[in-house]
This record gives structure tokens, C-alpha cells and sequence, in this order.
């Protein structure tokens, strides 16, 4: 007879307490078949075992990422709304501005524009370079009329709307005119 183990008191589910490792009485004689059966009766729980981890690692995949998706979403548009603020906040300065100077008002929207490029740093929104002279790129340039121009047919003449990515990512084509043929 075995002294009996006093097992610890946990809290959570220990696997190794479900694997019985009751070795026979030394009355018992050990046969092969008997340490087989053993074996295979471990190999058993074993696999149980795995196969309730690997249960557990899918609930946790379903459940847990993408609420941190969620979140991480969540606080990039905190941060750049946070920043939009403060464009804001200029922007009302400007239009409750009534001194007249033509001057002020300039800086003032510079400093806007400045707060709003600095946003747009922050969450990765870039500009399109727009070469005037090259061709377009139906990739990132949306051609919007023709005009007459001395340069080579079909080349950018001019940038009528700025073009961005996000993440190295189209979300607007930079809108162009091209040069009229003949």
C-alpha cells in the first residue's frame, strides 16, 4: 500500500494531477501487457490534455485579440481627434478674429496648417509627390481635364487636389490636369 500524497491546494487546474501514475502492487506481477496498457492509457490523458490547451489557446485568440485590436484602434482615433482639437481651436480663433489683419490671419492658418501636417504625421497620412512634367500614375494620379500647355502631351501641368496615403496605403488619388496634345 502507498502512503497517500497530501496534493497542494491551488486555485486553477494543475494537468499534472489528472495523469495517474499508480505504479502496480508489488504482489501484482508487471507484464508487458499491463505496461502497455499503461502506456497507452497515458498517451490518452496526454492527448486530452493537449487538446484542452489547445482549446483554451483558440477561446483565447477569439476573445482576447480582437478586443486588443479594438482598443488599439480605439486609441489611434483618440490621439489624432485629440490633435484635430487643436486645428479647431485655431480655427476658431481665426474666425472670431476681427482686427483685419490680413497678416495675422495668414500666420494664423499656417500655424493650422502646421498642427494638421503634424497629425497627419503622426498616424502615418502622407502626401503624394506630384512631379510636374512626368506622366501620371493611374495608381495615385486621377487626371481631371486637359489644358493647353507647351509641355509634352499628356504630362502634369498641375495639381488641383493633393493626393495621400495611409500607411503606405492609397485613400485619396492626387487629382491632376495634363497637358492637351497638339
Amino acid at each position: 500500500m502507498f502512503p497517500f500524497k497530501r496534493k497542494p491546494k491551488m486555485t486553477e487546474h494543475n494537468p499534472s494531477d489528472d495523469i495517474q501514475t499508480d505504479i502496480p502492487a508489488e504482489t501484482e506481477e508487471i507484464t508487458l501487457e499491463s505496461l502497455q496498457e499503461k502506456i497507452a492509457e497515458l498517451q490518452a490523458q496526454l492527448q486530452e490534455e493537449e487538446l484542452r490547451h489547445a482549446a483554451t489557446r483558440q477561446d483565447f485568440a477569439r476573445r482576447v485579440i480582437p478586443q486588443r485590436e479594438e482598443e488599439a484602434k480605439q486609441k489611434a482615433v483618440r490621439e489624432f481627434a485629440q490633435a484635430m482639437l487643436t486645428v479647431r481651436d485655431y480655427l476658431d480663433m481665426a474666425l472670431a478674429d476681427q482686427s483685419g489683419n490680413f497678416e495675422a490671419m495668414k500666420m494664423g492658418v499656417g500655424m493650422t496648417l502646421n498642427e494638421v501636417l503634424k497629425a497627419f504625421s503622426a498616424v502615418r497620412i502622407e502626401e503624394i509627390a506630384v512631379e510636374k512634367g512626368s506622366k501620371p500614375d493611374p495608381l495615385r494620379h486621377e487626371v481631371m481635364r486637359e489644358v493647353e500647355s507647351g509641355q509634352e502631351a499628356g504630362t502634369i501641368v498641375d495639381v488641383l487636389k493633393k493626393g495621400y496615403t495611409l500607411n503606405g496605403r492609397l485613400i485619396r488619388a492626387a487629382v491632376v490636369s495634363v497637358a492637351k496634345a497638339g
